[in-house]
């Protein structure tokens, strides 16, 4: 009864952990546009934030009295999994120069599908029929909720981000089978070193590093992209050592639908009634997933 009890509390903390995941995201994506409109490259914001998240990890480290060492296998896995993970953020941003957002994030979103399908095979089983339903069905009501088009389809934005969806998908899996047994702080601080100094290297190369204008809201953005960026994905590696990758990407459906819900508060947007339906439906296929 205790582990069963111990199990329980384990799961409704990871699940809680993926849901604030999701919300800072959610907030560090929504403040992006004004970085961006006060002259900082995207690529530069993805390189910064990195950099940025490592001194987070490490300040996090000094704080709790957390050990960054890992063993030499498990550090080069870490090292591993951030590469791929910034490799799959940066084909997601790229897209966008080609498709709409909408559309890219319609198609990035099959990650948590892929994850599942992944996790399975390497499991040496079939994917559970109600994890698969339900993922379907909330990827349907994504489509509802992003309104999407598929109107001016440009191959190179959909090869761009199907790549990174798959990409984000393997991280979740290779994370959870190779380094499920490490501190997850550890394992974040080395997977941030990699992917920073990888999407460093990209912006530098690209003639892409720039920071905003001297303006006051623009850096109050940029900060606010930072704070929360670092929190939820941190959270998002947190959560998957707590609950497995399926699980964890399932929940991070709720994301777009953060995103959505945040936009008329952030962004002065309004939604339609086949939006607000379209996320009632992903956040009730998010709920029965957690549900056993």
């Amino acid at each position: 009864m205790t582990d069963l009890a111990e199990n329980g509390r384990q799961r409704a903390g990871g699940v809680t952990v993926m849901v604030f995941a999701a919300l800072a995201i959610s907030v560090s994506l929504l403040l992006s546009p004004f970085v961006f409109e006060a002259g900082m490259a995207p690529l530069a914001l993805l390189a910064l934030r990195s950099l940025v998240f490592v001194a987070f990890l490490y300040a996090a480290t000094r704080l709790t009295g957390h050990r960054l060492g890992l063993p030499a296998s498990k550090r080069m896995s870490a090292f591993g999994v951030g590469l791929i993970y910034i490799l799959g953020a940066g084909g997601y941003l790229w897209s966008i120069y080609f498709l709409p957002v909408s559309l890219a994030v319609l198609i990035f979103y099959v990650y948590p599908i892929l994850t599942l399908i992944l996790a399975s095979v390497l499991a040496r089983h079939l994917p559970r029929l109600r994890d698969l339903l339900l993922l379907l069905v909330a990827f349907g009501g994504l489509t509802l909720a992003l309104g999407v088009s598929f109107e001016g389809l440009d191959m190179r934005g959909v090869a761009l981000v199907s790549g990174g969806a798959l990409v984000i998908a393997t991280s979740f899996v290779w994370m959870s089978r190779s380094l499920g047994e490490e501190d997850s702080l550890a394992v974040t601080f080395h997977m941030a070193i990699s992917g920073g100094l990888l999407a460093l290297l990209g912006a530098t190369a690209a003639g892409a590093l720039s920071l905003p204008e001297p303006d006051a809201m623009a850096w109050l953005a940029l900060a606010g992209v930072l704070v929360f960026f670092c929190a939820g994905f941190y959270s998002i590696f947190r959560g998957i050592a707590m609950i497995g990758p399926v699980r964890a990407a399932t929940i991070m459906n709720l994301e777009p639908v953060a995103t959505l819900a945040l936009a008329p508060l952030i962004l002065a947007e309004r939604l339609t009634a086949q939006q607000w339906i379209g996320a009632a439906i992903v956040i009730a296929a998010v709920v029965l997933s957690q549900r056993r």
